[in-house]
């Protein structure tokens, strides 16, 4: 943050000016004040207000991106379409897996067979009819027949690629019926939930980033949304002939509205004050050379003095008390302090600047 940029220290509490009608009117100007002013006005109440730095530009990414790919070869049976989405452990994609499936078949009814013949071994040796070691290897035999159903389901589940997170598959690079070698690349699978944003920070303010904090996220061709990041990782160094270091910040996709590709713009909160109304600049004008706010109290325009706040961006950070909660953001360039006024916030519906 520039020095431009960061607030000036706490001044007084702002006051009412007391801008005297008959003092800093123009001639004639009695006359006008019988004649209540029309403005319009927006709420206003004290709360939380970031501080941020300038908006780094930078584009949206998934976080993790892998490219699945078979252990074995064979011919690929199916494959989920490009923009499917998968639940996590759901099937992506599947080799010709008939042979593996009889060979399941068949050490499980050797297992069955098995256990069948240890429980009437086990039988007869509680009637003491037959010697312990022929229920010993009874018992071996179970163990040989799980091992081999073992390795049969392990050999089944090779003919699979599994999704590792719920995502969605972004590439195929390979066709059904397709004969495809082990390790060859199948589809790209990205989770399109957990997306990060990469930004550059300049050094004079990188000492304020520390990775937990707040950011405020913008998108291209979503105006009017902001959305919420939060920092991962701040380099420890610029790379070498740069003076800006890398940020990594975590944004969520908000249901897919945010994707990977998309252009957005990043304001890190680096301070939150308490109990600050912003007064936005086009709201402020100039009387008998201090800078003023209006609001309107019973009726009236009140002055209030902003000369001394703190500014950040194109605001004026003020602590109360004020006036009222009703500031006065459009007429205020005719305002006089004790001014009667006419509210009619419906000039605000024909433009969308905030003053005149």
């Amino acid at each position: 943050m520039s020095e431009r940029d960061r607030p000036t220290a706490w001044a007084v509490p702002a006051v009412v000016v007391a801008v005297l009608l008959a003092a800093s009117a123009p001639p004639g100007a009695r006359a006008e004040a019988a004649r209540a002013a029309r403005v319009a006005t927006r709420r206003v109440e004290p709360g939380p207000y970031d501080l941020t730095l300038p908006e780094r530009v930078g584009p949206l990414r998934a976080v993790e991106t892998r490219t699945l790919a078979f252990e074995v070869g064979g011919k690929l049976e199916t494959l989920a379409e490009e923009g499917a989405r998968i639940a996590a452990g759901g099937v992506v994609a599947r080799l010709d897996d008939a042979l593996e499936k009889a060979e399941r078949r068949h050490a499980r009814a050797l297992l069955r067979t098995a256990e069948s013949e240890l429980g009437r071994t086990a039988e007869l040796r509680r009637k003491d009819l037959v010697a312990g070691r022929r229920l010993e290897g009874r018992v071996t035999e179970v163990n040989v027949r799980r091992a081999e159903l073992d390795t049969a389901e392990q050999r089944l589940a090779r003919r699979s690629l599994i999704a590792p997170w719920s995502g969605v598959v972004v590439e195929r690079h390979a066709d059904p019926s397709e004969v495809v070698r082990p390790g060859q690349p199948v589809a790209t699978f990205m989770n399109l939930d957990s997306l990060e944003l990469r930004v550059g920070v300049p050094g004079y303010a990188i000492a304020r980033v520390e990775p937990g904090q707040r950011v405020r996220v913008r998108v291209a061709g979503l105006a009017g949304s902001s959305f919420e990041g939060k920092v991962r990782r701040v380099a420890a160094a610029a790379p070498e002939g740069s003076h800006l270091f890398e940020v990594e910040i975590d944004v969520d996709s908000h249901g897919g509205r945010l994707r990977p590709g998309m252009t957005a713009r990043a304001a890190i909160v680096v301070e939150t004050l308490e109990g600050v109304v912003p007064i936005p600049a086009e709201a402020v004008v100039e009387r008998r050379g201090r800078r003023v706010a209006f609001f309107v109290a019973k009726g009236h325009a009140r002055a209030v003095d902003v000369s001394e706040a703190p500014t950040h961006r194109d605001r004026f950070l003020l602590h109360g008390p004020f006036p009222s909660d009703r500031l006065v953001v459009r007429g205020q360039r005719e305002l006089l302090d004790g001014l009667p006024v006419r509210v009619d916030d419906r000039i605000l519906e024909s433009s969308s600047a905030a003053a005149p």
